[in-house]
């Protein structure tokens, strides 16, 4: 069983925080021993899709398409269908969460607990989708959008079984910008997916930094401290990741 990367990367050169979400992918990146593919969306406001592929080091392979407003869906269908097949094969989609954003938005504290709940541990994956066909952090049940969907990981950072997805009308996505977001909610109901960390968490709070320091991140807390207590350790332990924020409220 191979573990395939697909990102959506939008350079935005002001404030340049595209860069926290790929550093966070690439300290991470061993698990994927499938494809790396990367999207990177250019306008005359991004740094240019060779920049992002230093910021990776090199080890994935990149796309340079034209940003046309559509943000993640100008190459998220692409992304997917470069990789789906009919194996046992997994699939990680997330996106630069917090490249628009300036400081202290609370878009960089979501980005970080994606990526420790998506990525730090890969048993965690693997034992989850295992039971179920889809996974991720910070499953909703709020509307997303106009989409019939009935729940979404909030974020868009989530893990797929190829063989199912491929078993199913894949193509079809939601035609609007969040069409990435609320694409688990078409093709999988809510008792084929699990949640890896805060389930329950309506979208709409989590634009709040008091959500965040109150509710999210004493939660992360106890979550990371389960492993802990067990001996595992996550990949990626770097404070230096981190947006000082999340940093001190899940100290």
């Amino acid at each position: 069983m191979k573990k395939n990367l697909v990102m959506h990367v939008y350079p935005k050169s002001d404030p340049g925080h595209w860069r926290r979400a790929v550093r966070h992918v690439v300290a991470r990146l061993s698990q994927f021993t499938g494809r790396r593919l990367v999207s990177v969306a250019i306008d005359t406001s991004t740094d240019t899709a060779a920049e992002v592929c230093r910021e990776f080091g090199g080890q994935v392979e990149i796309r340079e398409v034209f940003n046309d407003g559509t943000q993640e869906m100008v190459s998220f269908p692409w992304l997917i269908e470069q990789v789906l097949d009919d194996s046992d094969d997994l699939t990680f989609y997330c996106h630069a969460k917090g490249c628009t954003h300036r400081e202290n938005q609370s878009s960089h504290l979501w980005c970080d607990a994606m990526a420790s709940a998506c990525l730090d541990y890969p048993a965690l994956i693997d034992f989850a989708l295992q039971r179920k066909h889809i996974a991720g952090a910070f499953r909703s049940r709020q509307r997303c959008g106009t989409s019939e969907a009935q729940f979404h990981f909030a974020g868009t950072w989530y893990w797929f079984r190829n063989r199912v997805l491929h078993g199913r009308e894949w193509h079809h996505s939601d035609p609007e910008f969040w069409g990435s977001e609320s694409y688990p909610g078409i093709h999988f109901s809510i008792e084929e997916s699990a949640c890896l960390f805060f389930d329950r968490a309506e979208t709409a709070h989590l634009y709040s930094l008091p959500w965040w320091q109150t509710m999210v991140c004493p939660a992360y807390r106890l979550w990371r401290a389960g492993f802990d207590s067990r001996g595992i350790r996550p990949i990626a332990d770097d404070p230096a990741l981190l947006w000082p924020q999340f940093a001190e409220w899940t100290r």
